[in-house]
């Protein structure tokens, strides 16, 4: 039983992001992001940073892919992070995790 109410907590949030979206307003505990209708995220100073961000809200299409920061071609070098990469890293602060099918990588 408790493992379906979980379950049911996480659809109603699902929803609730997916309401949010499209009525330009976010559910609790996110904030809607200047310039990107339906980006919803906890912290929006994280978009754009040159830090990749990999998991959603973030490294999403609705939040251009946290704004660039997870692929090599649309990082921001002049950014907080400066897009800098540690060696054999895969993603994070210091690496990437590019999933926007118009990147190049």
């Amino acid at each position: 039983q408790q493992q379906q109410q979980q379950q049911q907590q996480e659809e109603d949030s699902e929803e609730e992001a997916i309401q949010g979206e499209e009525q330009g307003t976010c559910p609790e505990g996110l904030q809607s992001v200047d310039g990107l209708p339906g980006c919803c995220v906890p912290e929006p100073n994280y978009l754009g940073d040159g830090a990749c961000d990999p998991w959603a809200p973030y490294n999403t299409e609705s939040c251009a892919f946290d704004l660039g920061d997870c692929c090599k071609d649309t990082c921001n070098k002049d950014s907080a992070y400066g897009c800098d990469t540690k060696e054999g890293g895969e993603y994070g602060p210091f690496g990437f995790f590019c999933i926007d099918t118009r990147s190049k990588y």
